[in-house]
């Protein structure tokens, strides 16, 4: 069970680094054609990411279940990856992956900004999913980070984090990082804000601690071998 949720967070991992560099190449200079394509597509993919967080709902609430085992709970995760997989890829074959990046430009699009609301939902959802299954492999590590819009350290910060993921494979961890946007407004936000004393742009939470300002990829090495000196 623990080694096909291997197989499938690896390649999870493989698409988003291939759609990364896409994305890198596409570059902001294809806002435009961007915004075209996401109002072309906008209703339907709306549509699919509602459903997929409907059933994000019915799963957190199972995974909170005491009858289940943990070989249940495993399979729950692998649910939640499945689902969420198919809706990212088609979230990034018209977006390039650092939203930061893309969010330097003014007058986005509404129907981009419709997307990017729900599909900010979908992400913390599934964040507290993995967070509550973390049980099925320690190895996992979520990490929830926030950036704003109009923020070029926000895009300095993207890029350390993916500095930071690649540090954390050197390592055995399999790094899942959910973007959210500090301002989307959603009751758990709130909460979570609170409870880490996140109050701006960029941070992010890994795991259970919360950096809460630029931090370089070298700084979160120095965390992160202290730590597991320990």
């Amino acid at each position: 069970m623990r080694r096909e949720l291997k197989k499938l967070v690896i390649t999870s991992l493989l698409i988003s680094a291939i759609l990364y560099t896409l994305g890198l190449f596409m570059g902001l200079r294809y806002g435009d054609e961007i915004g075209k394509i996401f109002e072309s597509r906008s209703s339907r993919l709306v549509a699919e990411i509602k459903k997929v967080s409907s059933e994000l709902d019915e799963l957190r609430i199972l995974s909170l279940s005491n009858f289940l085992s943990e070989e249940d709970k495993c399979r729950l995760i692998e649910s939640i990856f499945e689902k969420t997989k198919r809706v990212k890829e088609e979230y990034y074959k018209i977006l390039p992956l650092r939203l930061e990046e893309y969010e330097l430009r003014k007058n986005l699009p509404r129907e981009y900004l419709d997307i990017k609301m729900n599909y900010q939902e979908l992400q913390l959802k599934e964040w507290l999913l993995v967070m509550n299954l973390r049980v099925c492999n320690e190895k996992i590590a979520p990490i929830l980070y926030f950036f704003k819009p109009e923020c070029s350290l926000c895009v300095k910060q993207g890029e350390e984090m993916d500095r930071i993921r690649d540090f954390l494979k050197e390592r055995g961890f399999t790094p899942l990082i959910y973007t959210i946007d500090i301002n989307f407004q959603s009751p758990v936000l709130t909460f979570l804000k609170e409870k880490y004393n996140v109050s701006d742009a960029p941070s992010f939470i890994f795991i259970n601690t919360p950096f809460l300002s630029f931090t370089d990829s070298k700084s979160f090495k120095s965390y992160f071998e202290k730590a597991n000196q320990e």
